[in-house]
């Protein structure tokens, strides 16, 4: 694996910036502070996202911002890879949104766990690091903290053999080992209860024998009861088809009685019917005497000349009307002349001064007017006489045309009164005709239903016996209808005993064959179980203690090969003991890691952290991250003289690609470039 270039943007200390990675040795120079481990952080969240643990969200994302990208690009065997994942800040937490993988120019979109598992099988970890919080592969084969690296030195040795076993993936062994006792659990819980299943075969195949004697036994009393139960169904069909012959004839004299109560019915009905239209042939001749007796004082009308005559007189009292009000209206202007002339001779009486001209009138002029207006008090008065004459003379004439108008209608009432009844008087002597015809017809249909009965009584005298017949046949077959019956219950009853025993054999003979297949199951679990705790345990242990053993030597030589090339002092030296702590012997005496000096401390932890990246990615052969290497400040606390050995310790690393984080100028001369980074305020940049 291969870091080609890193894009950041508001990570940390960085608001947007570009990183390139050339192959070799690549120093990332700057003061503490600056934001070198920030690219170190960037580079695992790009490859593996976000950990609640180690590398949480709310460290990565910088502050003030709501957003945050970081993009990484490499290459591995065969793949270029750019893989792109983003940080939102939310109301109360900062998460991880979905990002983006590039493999070979082709671009896949995914979740967080879904990168992160590309990524785990682009760079050939195990799969089930894809569940596990921390990313111990990559934290002690690529890159680990110096801190952290002297944190695991100084964990308790169960603790960091826990850890170890983990990262060497050999507490697999162990993980086996339970899950084979978990398995010798269950198969001994599994024998137990099958032993309990199959305690009673013995007694249950002895009952399978009494049932199959017990069986044969009922299947004999069956065969016997079947027998009887047959004979009985011959008896009882014999039975049946003397009650069929005998129901024919009953059926005969059912008819016949039957016939006798329809032909009685249809008499009662027909003489009930005979009653009643003779009834309803009086009723009809009494009303139609009554109809000629109302025609007979008819008077004989004109019906089609009564719509003209009533035509005629309606016009004329309209014309009549028409002259009457018209003389009421002139009568009424002539009597309102009347009195405004009237009034004029008042006001001429007391007249004294002319209006016009205001002169005093002299009497002989108001006499002359009085006179003249008394002219025409007078011809009014003849006027209104004759208006009153002439609207009294038409107003008679008009009551005289209504009256004959009146008169007129009533003959007009008279002469529909007539046609109704002629109608009434024709269509009652049509029905009585009618109702003769069905009188007569009536009378015959008597006469013959009564030679019909007779007919019929005579027939039924013939059939005395059929009924008494019938009654003997019924009862025989209802007695052999028990009588099967009886048989067939006890056959039934029989037949279900069998069934019954038939089921329990079966069911014995079922139950006894599981009991057979359980007692086999019992001796396959035996064997396993021996298998198990007499070879495998043992193997699993075994091989554990081989691979650690072997690890173990490995990892010991390799810092013990660190350690001398960093620390050229024959006083002091490495070796790791078999929880896999460092045990320092300085001159020839053991003495712990807290009581080195702060350049040897460093020394340890910096051959333990080299043993161990060389023992993983040899362990781990298809892991494809062992050409790169990233050291955070390798040499804290580092004298000069060490310093310099830090040359042969980078020629010896022999990786593609090595990424040191130091603030000491003297390792830039140690690498091949040198990435500087400043930070001004709070915003960091490469220059």
């Amino acid at each position: 694996m291969i870091l080609r270039s890193l894009t950041l943007e508001n990570i940390r200390s960085y608001q947007k910036q570009a990183i390139e990675f050339p192959a070799g040795s690549i120093l990332l120079a700057g003061d503490i502070g600056a934001g070198k481990s920030t690219i170190l952080l960037a580079i695992e969240f790009a490859l593996f996202g976000a950990t609640r643990a180690e590398l949480p969200a709310s460290l990565l994302l910088r502050h003030g911002e709501k957003e945050g990208t970081a993009e990484l690009s490499f290459s591995v065997p065969g793949k270029e890879v750019t893989v792109r994942r983003s940080l939102r800040k939310g109301k109360h937490d900062i998460s991880q949104e979905a990002g983006s993988i590039i493999i070979n120019g082709i671009e896949q979109s995914g979740t967080a766990i879904e990168l992160k598992a590309a990524i785990l099988d682009i760079l050939g970890y195990p799969k089930d690091l894809l569940a596990k919080a921390k990313n111990l592969i990559y934290r002690f084969t690529i890159y680990t903290p110096q801190e952290e690296m002297k944190r695991i030195l100084l964990e308790p040795g169960e603790v960091r053999l826990g850890t170890l076993t983990k990262v060497f993936n050999t507490d697999k062994y162990k993980r086996i080992r339970d899950n084979a006792a978990i398995i010798l659990r269950i198969i001994r819980d599994r024998k137990r209860t099958y032993e309990g299943m199959v305690a009673d075969m013995e007694e249950k195949k002895q009952e399978l024998f009494r049932q199959k004697e017990e069986l044969l036994a009922v299947m004999e009393r069956l065969a016997c009861i079947a027998e009887e139960h047959r004979k009985a169904q011959d008896v009882l069909a014999e039975k049946r088809n003397a009650l069929a012959e005998q129901e024919q004839g009953m059926e005969r004299l059912r008819t016949a009685r039957k016939e006798i109560e329809l032909a009685e019915a249809e008499l009662r009905s027909r003489l009930l019917q005979n009653s009643q239209g003779r009834r309803q042939h009086d009723a009809l001749e009494q009303s139609i005497a009554i109809t000629m007796k109302a025609l007979s004082g008819k008077e004989e009308i004109d019906a089609a000349a009564v719509p003209q005559e009533r035509a005629v007189l309606e016009k004329e009292i309209t014309a009549l009307e028409q002259q009457e009000q018209r003389w009421q209206k002139d009568l009424h202007q002539q009597q309102a002349r009347f009195q405004m002339v009237q009034k004029g001779v008042s006001d001429i009486e007391r007249l004294a001064t002319c209006p016009t001209c205001k002169q005093e009138v002299p009497p002989e002029h108001k006499a002359a007017l009085k006179k003249k207006e008394e002219m025409t008090i007078m011809m009014l008065r003849d006027a209104i006489t004759k208006a009153q004459e002439s609207a009294a003379a038409f107003g008679s004439r008009k009551t005289e045309a209504k009256a004959s108008l009146e008169k007129l209608r009533a003959r007009e009432v008279m002469a529909r009164e007539s046609i109704l009844l002629r109608k009434q008087l024709e269509e009652r002597t049509r029905e009585l005709k009618e109702k003769q015809q069905e009188l007569l017809e009536a009378r015959k249909a008597i006469g013959a239903i009564n030679i019909r009965k007779a007919e019929l009584h005579t027939k039924l005298q013939g059939m005395k016996e059929t009924e008494q017949l019938y009654i003997q046949a019924k009862e025989q077959a209802e007695a052999a209808v028990q009588s099967e019956r009886l048989a067939a219950v006890k056959c039934e009853g029989m037949a279900r005993t069998k069934e019954a025993g038939e089921r329990h054999l079966a069911a014995l003979a079922k139950e006894i064959g599981r009991k057979e297949k359980t007692k086999r199951e019992i001796a396959a679990l035996s064997g396993i179980e021996e298998w198990l705790t007499s070879y495998f345990l043992h193997l699993m242990y075994v091989m554990e203690k081989q691979v650690m053993a072997s690890i173990h030597h490995e990892f010991s030589a390799y810092v013990e090969q660190w350690f001398g090339m960093m620390l050229e002092d024959e006083s002091i030296s490495v070796r790791l003991d078999s929880s896999f702590s460092p045990v320092i012997e300085q001159n020839g005496y053991e003495t712990g890691f807290d009581n080195l000096s702060g350049g040897e401390k460093t020394s340890v932890a910096l051959a333990y952290r080299l043993g161990l990246n060389k023992v993983i990615n040899n362990l781990l052969g298809e892991v494809k991250t062992s050409e790169l290497l990233i050291l955070d400040e390798p040499t804290d606390g580092f004298s000069s003289e060490q310093i310099d050995r830090m040359r042969e310790v980078l020629d010896e690393l022999k990786t593609r690609q090595t990424i040191l984080v130091s603030h000491d100028p003297k390792m830039e001369s140690f690498v091949d470039h040198v990435i500087r980074i400043e930070k001004a305020g709070q915003l960091s940049r490469v220059l």
